[in-house]
């Protein structure tokens, strides 16, 4: 004996026998699919654990947007629990009849391959960096997409204020090279000015 517990599947059948009922009794040992299927279990919880502890929203969804999960940070960003979440269309989600003209897993579902894009959600006022992953079955046809969402408002706050003041600055340098050109102007105004006046004042000295 290992040690280990026995899973036995048994089964019941009436069956005639000498002009009576009799009952044949079947046993099977099925404790290594037991144990694969705890394994299994096991394992997917793990994962579930590990998905659940990523900061970035992670989705698993079907080709036709059909969200199956989201990891706790999905939840938590959507406030809904899994029962209001899970089986809906992500884009109904953000309050869209349709689904995003910029969507990831779209692109990805129609290269094959990895695709990333930025997305501005006006209804939260929130900026996500989006990233959709094709997952294939064994005949290569793509059966899942893995959506990972990062939100990047802050970066992207950040990075339109400096875009906002370079063009801040190059106006005060086009008003600042302006003014000087206008005063460089005046200067040669006044240069021609007093040339004249010079000559008026010698021509008027020489008549008297």
């Amino acid at each position: 004996w290992t040690g280990r517990p026995i899973w036995t599947l048994i089964s019941a059948t009436l069956i005639p026998y000498n002009g009576q009922q009799a009952i044949c009794v079947a046993a099977i040992d099925i404790s290594e699919q037991k144990r694969v299927e705890i394994e299994l279990q096991r394992q997917t919880q793990l994962l579930r654990k590990l998905i659940d502890g990523i900061p970035d929203i992670v989705a698993l969804q079907k080709p036709d947007h059909t969200i199956l999960f989201y990891n706790q940070a999905g939840y938590t960003y959507l406030g809904r629990p899994p029962a209001e979440v899970d089986g809906r269309k992500c884009f109904t989600l953000i309050g869209q009849d349709q689904p995003c003209p910029d969507c990831a897993p779209h692109q990805a579902l129609l290269s094959g391959r990895m695709e990333i894009v930025e997305k501005y959600l006006p209804a939260s006022q929130r900026w996500l960096e989006v990233r959709a992953i094709p997952v294939p079955d064994e005949t290569g046809r793509i059966t899942l997409v893995i959506e990972i969402l990062r939100d990047i408002t802050e970066a992207k706050t950040s990075a339109l204020r400096q875009i906002e003041a370079h063009r801040n600055l190059a106006e005060v340098n086009r008003q600042l090279e302006a003014a000087i050109a206008q005063a460089r102007e005046l200067a040669r105004a006044a240069e021609a000015a007093n040339q004249v006046k010079s000559r008026f004042l010698a021509n008027i000295s020489h008549e008297i």
